[in-house]
């Protein structure tokens, strides 16, 4: 069976060879057919430029009727006069242009189809309610420091792409909640972002600066002006990504795991400007707490979250010189 990778990539290409025709006339659409979900299945766009996601369901239904709706996404289902399927189940997003939203939305529901081997309306709706939850979770999208945040990993999935090109995607973990934001092979990296002039560092949990047992360890620190009059915004950062080879469909579906709001893809309002960019070596005597760090080699019983913020100032002695930073990352 197909990864979801596969199947997002794969929708992206046929969407993409689908707006090569341009729009249709009013009151048509233009389609494409689904040939790897399993069941009929096809993409679709309108005059207008709006999306469909067509779902061949094993449904009798007998008439039209909404099963699902929320956030300018609605599903609704009909029966099939063509008799090619017994009713079509259709996923559209009016007013909602976003290209990353309809793929990552249709690449989920064909995977939950093709994994249950179903698609009855049930089926389609708990993978709505499930996709609504991963990407669509937060309705006011991310804060001015939790967007800084995403840039300063962005910046530094820049600085990997300007070595490695497309592949530098594949290293980014960070929006999966894992404890690093980027695994390297055997170099891992956390990025920590401040838009405030202090010297401390929140940390969040044992893990995020403990080295691994073979490789390395890197911390790298930006620090933004928030609200400047020039500098970089989610957007700049995106289409920067995007000239560097990354493949921007899937970079923003990763930005909208991490709580971006679809508007948010496209608003440039809110820039930042880089005033500082450091690398630490996270080495013995590096001021962290880790699991080492207790007699036990594990946290005392019933500690179960721990968050803890670190020096700058104390760390100066592992300070990496830019120069040897990039060449590690050239190395890769």
């Amino acid at each position: 069976m197909k990864t979801r990778s596969e199947i997002f990539g794969e929708l992206d290409r046929e969407f993409g060879n689908l707006l090569t025709k341009g729009l249709p006339s009013p009151e048509t659409f233009y389609f494409v057919d689904i040939l790897f979900a399993g069941c009929p299945c096809m993409v679709s766009v309108n005059h207008s430029g709006a999306n469909a996601l067509w779902i061949g369901s094993t449904d009798y239904v007998a008439g039209a009727r909404r099963i699902w709706e929320s956030r300018g996404i609605e599903a609704t289902q009909a029966p099939d006069a063509s008799g090619r399927t017994r009713s079509w189940i259709t996923i559209s997003l009016e007013g909602v242009s976003e290209r990353a939203l309809f793929v990552s939305l249709s690449s989920y529901i064909c995977l939950k189809c093709m994994e249950s081997g179903a698609s009855t309306s049930s089926t389609i709706k708990e993978a709505l309610d499930e996709w609504k939850g991963l990407f669509l979770g937060r309705a006011e999208g991310l804060t001015l420091n939790e967007l800084a945040g995403l840039l300063g990993e962005l910046l530094t999935l820049q600085e990997l792409a300007e070595s490695v090109s497309a592949r530098a995607l594949d290293f980014w973990q960070g929006f999966e909640g894992e404890s690093q934001d980027f695994r390297c092979g055997n170099l891992l990296i956390e990025t920590k972002t401040s838009i405030s002039h202090g010297n401390s560092l929140a940390i969040n949990g044992l893990r995020q600066l403990a080295r691994p047992p073979e490789g390395a360890l890197l911390l790298r620190h930006f620090r933004l002006q928030a609200e400047s009059p020039q500098g970089i915004s989610l957007v700049t950062v995106i289409e920067r990504l995007g000239h560097l080879g990354l493949d921007v469909v899937r970079l923003k579906e990763c930005i909208l795991r991490v709580g971006a709001s679809p508007a948010q893809l496209s608003d440039a309002s809110k820039v930042f400007r880089v005033m500082e960019r450091r690398c630490y070596q996270v080495d013995a005597g590096f001021p962290c707490l880790t699991e080492a760090s207790f007699t036990e080699g594990r946290a005392p019983a019933g500690v179960s979250s721990v968050k803890y913020t670190i020096d700058l100032g104390k760390c100066e002695p592992f300070i990496l010189q830019e120069s040897d930073y990039l060449s590690r990352i050239r190395n890769l």
